[in-house]
C-alpha cells in the first residue's frame, strides 16, 4: 500500500511540476489519506501558516487527495488538516531554514 502511495505521489509530481513558476524556490506537495487504508481523501481543508506571522492560506484537496503550497526560504510553517466540522485533526511543522537549493518537500497527512 505504501508503494502505491509513493507511485501515486511520483506520478502527481511528474504531471504537476511543469506548472511551477521559476521564481518559486520551494514547493510543498502533499496528500491527505485515510489512516486505516491510505485511500486519498477529497474535500479536506489543508491550511498553511507562517509561524512568525499571521499569514496563512487554505486549499481543499482534490479527488486524488493532493494539495500544494509555494514556500519561502528561511521560514517555519505550520500545516493543519481541518475536518468538515472545522476541527484541526492533524498538524505538522515544516521548515525551509538553512536550505540553500530549491526543491520540493513532501507531506502525508492522515485522517
Amino acid at each position: 500500500m505504501r508503494l502505491t502511495l509513493r507511485l501515486l505521489m511520483s506520478l502527481f509530481l511528474l504531471i504537476n511540476t511543469s506548472n511551477i513558476k521559476a521564481d518559486i524556490k520551494w514547493m510543498l506537495m502533499g496528500i491527505v489519506v485515510q489512516k486505516e487504508n491510505f485511500h486519498p481523501l477529497e474535500n479536506m481543508d489543508v491550511c498553511i501558516e507562517v509561524i512568525a506571522s499571521s499569514e496563512h492560506i487554505c486549499v481543499t484537496t482534490l479527488t486524488d487527495g493532493f494539495f500544494q503550497f509555494p514556500l519561502e526560504i528561511d521560514k517555519e510553517y505550520l500545516v493543519q488538516l481541518i475536518d468538515h466540522a472545522n476541527n484541526i485533526v492533524n498538524t505538522k511543522k515544516i521548515s525551509t531554514f538553512g536550505k540553500e537549493e530549491s526543491g520540493i518537500m513532501h507531506l502525508v497527512l492522515d485522517y
